[in-house]
């Protein structure tokens, strides 16, 4: 997004406004504030990267070996008749082998959704203040021509061109 404008204060002393007629830019322009305080422009949109590599598949599980044991119980009928039971353990060894690595992921995908344009920044201000001898605001404006006339004085009357024309400059 564009910057923010700032803030642009002149003073001058009351009786010397004229003098601002030689600072530019503090007159609003037209549908807007004055290009000294108007707000950044937004920069133009961004474009989106592509999608990532595919992942690397997962290793395979490890290998492990057990040995289970039973108990095996036979019964048989020895040669004089009698039953004869025998118990005996077995031991049987198991293997499982080594699982095989998993598959490769699938690409990351690009997005694709719409990029715009950043926001402008906010317009600063702008304002003159107008002082008195002694340092003090005495009015304050927005731009150099919404200077007011609060009151005038002739003062042509005695002077040595006292015709009662006024003449500027």
């Amino acid at each position: 997004d564009g910057g923010r404008g700032g803030l642009v204060r002149v003073t001058c002393l009351r009786g010397e406004e004229h003098l601002l007629m030689a600072v530019p830019g503090l007159e609003l322009e037209m549908g807007g504030p004055s290009s000294i305080v108007r707000g950044g422009a937004g920069g133009r949109p961004g474009r989106h990267g592509s999608g990532g590599r595919p992942g690397a598949g997962g290793p395979g599980g490890k290998s492990f070996s057990w040995i289970g044991t039973c108990q095996e119980t036979c019964t048989t009928t020895d040669a004089s008749g009698q039953i004869v039971t025998t118990t005996r353990k077995v031991y049987t060894p198991h293997d499982n082998l080594a699982g095989s690595e998993g598959r490769k992921g699938k690409p990351g995908q690009t997005p694709t959704q719409p990029l715009h344009d950043g926001a402008a920044g906010a317009h600063g201000t702008q304002q003159i203040d107008v002082l008195d001898a002694a340092g003090n605001v005495v009015a304050t404006y927005s731009r150099r021509y919404a200077l007011q006339l609060l009151g005038f004085e002739l003062a042509e009357e005695g002077g040595p061109d006292g015709d009662g024309v006024i003449e500027f400059g």
